[in-house]
């Protein structure tokens, strides 16, 4: 049995406020997201890797990746491939950190800033503090 076209428009109206917020609830909504952008980029700088040494080289948060940690994990699976590959994270986060932080490292090896890339300190950065801060912070936006 067809649907009367005055039905179908009541019940379109009386369901409309479970679809579509108000504007009230949209101002609300984007207020608390401003307020958790802020929050969170204040500590995105915590605990940053101070890298005068190579014992200084990882950053404070003991389960991090960063800064190199996900170019040498698929540098391991993909390009030298090791038989005790253990990932401390499934595969797709350290593709994700190496999306964002591989274009920096490329543009460091193009300006000069990694002229010959390393497994050992400094990894062949002419300036390792700053680079490995850089990438540290970078591979922090995909979390």
């Amino acid at each position: 049995m067809p649907v009367k076209s005055a039905t179908w428009k009541a019940r379109i109206g009386e369901n409309q406020g479970a679809f579509f917020l108000e504007q009230k609830d949209k101002k609300i909504i984007l207020l608390l997201f401003f307020i958790a952008v802020v929050l969170y980029s204040l500590g995105i700088l915590w605990g940053l890797p101070f890298a005068t040494a190579p014992d200084r080289i990882h950053p404070w948060g003991n389960d991090e990746l960063a800064p190199l940690g996900s170019l040498a994990e698929l540098y391991n699976v993909f390009v030298n491939p090791k038989p005790g590959f253990n990932p401390q994270y499934p595969l797709l986060q350290y593709i994700l950190q190496a999306v964002v932080v591989g274009p920096y490292a490329l543009w460091l090896w193009v300006t000069g800033g990694l002229p010959g890339p390393s497994a050992e300190y400094p990894f062949g950065l002419t300036d390792p503090v700053g680079s490995l801060a850089v990438m540290t912070v970078l591979a922090r936006l995909v979390s």
